[in-house]
């Protein structure tokens, strides 16, 4: 499944970054970009993880900002080619910074070193949408605030089926489509957070209750006893990389999505979202 990758070759030629990279760290680096992108970003996440929690201090700023502008990019890539080179980029950017470590705080290099090797020994899962072209075919490019309304509720027999996918106990493909969805309104959100502000009146985004029934639902099968925990770790670590790439999405402004990126979210923490839009979709019926 994840033998092949796409063949591309990144030239360091005029690099942003002069730190030379020493030989066991450019061999890590050329390891880690052998690999598909969708298993590259996900290793990467974890290292951001460790960046972000100050376990590794990275003492300029600058690869921080480049990990940044590659994450931008990659979110905003069309192509699995154009993921991928982005993902090269950052594997770039991991190397320079663990050149930085190595001259800084030499006493740390050995263990971040052993971090990113290990990676390697990590089970990959991924999640694939099995409504892939359903989801596509219900969207709704938004040209105002108020398109929102119709973009949710185009959604909503797709989330009565995904949430029957749930009840049916197939919480694995329910994961994968609903995580395509949050994907796309992640990609909006980078395009444009005004769709998921309230407007003038104080009311709320129709996409913003949009997130909250997704989240409902990927919560539902995170906390469900039938879904192994290998997938639950795996839905953790999703959750986490979509919010690396996709610029703290979930720092909402109507609903705090800290509970859902640590694990803290009970099953009725975005309920609200997810009724309100089945319930406005029964009124708009009758």
């Amino acid at each position: 499944m994840h033998k092949d990758s796409f063949d591309f070759v990144y030239n360091a030629e005029g690099d942003y970054y002069d730190l030379v990279v020493d030989k066991k760290i450019q061999k890590v680096v050329e390891e880690l970009k052998a690999l598909p992108h969708d298993v590259l970003i996900r290793y990467l996440t974890y290292w951001s993880e460790a960046i972000d929690s100050r376990k590794y201090v990275v003492e300029s700023d600058l690869p921080h900002e480049e990990w940044y502008t590659d994450c931008c990019d990659y979110a905003a890539s069309e192509t699995d080619e154009e993921r991928y080179m982005h993902a090269m980029c950052m594997t770039e950017t991991l190397g320079h910074m663990l050149q930085d470590i190595k001259c800084n705080h030499p006493n740390k290099y050995p263990a971040a070193m052993r971090t990113v090797k290990s990676w390697k020994n990590y089970s990959f899962i991924g999640f694939t949408p099995t409504m892939r072209e359903e989801i596509d075919k219900a969207w709704i490019e938004p040209n105002t605030w108020n398109d929102g309304k119709k973009a949710a509720m185009a959604y909503v027999p797709l989330l009565e089926v995904f949430i029957k996918q749930y009840e049916e106990g197939k919480n694995e493909e329910a994961a994968g489509n609903v995580f395509y969805l949050l994907e796309q309104l992640a990609r909006l959100h980078c395009k444009d957070v005004d769709y998921f502000e309230p407007d003038r009146e104080s009311h709320c985004s129709y996409y913003e209750f949009l997130l909250e029934a997704v989240c409902h639902i990927l919560t539902l099968v995170m906390k469900d006893k039938r879904t192994e925990q290998r997938y639950r770790n795996a839905m953790v670590w999703h959750i986490n990389t979509i919010n690396m790439l996709y610029g703290q999405m979930f720092q909402s402004s109507f609903t705090s999505f800290d509970g859902f990126l640590y694990g803290d979210a009970t099953r009725d923490t975005f309920v609200f979202g997810y009724e309100y839009l089945l319930e406005n979709n029964s009124d708009e019926n009758r």
